[in-house]
């Protein structure tokens, strides 16, 4: 009576939609001529009480071996770098001298 989303996403990537949801005239063509039988009447069949939980999706495995770190000349430059980059420095410094602090930062480059 209730088919999750994600199920209907998965059936119709893998070509398998009608078996999952088969077409609405084909259920509405049933039902109506159901009479006595419908499914709203039969009291033994058990209606499901909430909404169907998604699936668990499939986790995809990494197949990439772990990266190296990087070596600690490296991390010292970058480290540099950045606090050098900190510092507003004078208006007369930067990229651009003279054109004032706000404009020297906003035309420093990011690290």
């Amino acid at each position: 009576m209730y088919v999750h989303p994600e199920e209907i996403k998965q059936a119709d990537a893998a070509g398998k939609l009608t078996e999952v949801a088969p077409p609405f005239d084909a259920i509405h063509h049933s039902i109506s001529k159901s009479g006595i039988n419908h499914p709203a009447l039969d009291s033994s069949r058990k209606t499901p009480i909430a909404f169907k939980s998604a699936p668990v999706p499939a986790v995809p495995q990494s197949t990439n071996a772990p990266m190296a770190a990087t070596p600690a000349s490296v991390q010292n430059k970058i480290a540099t770098a950045r606090l050098s980059n900190l510092s507003p420095g004078s208006p007369t410094s930067g990229p651009v001298p003279g054109a004032g602090r706000l404009l020297n930062q906003v035309l420093k480059p990011v690290l």
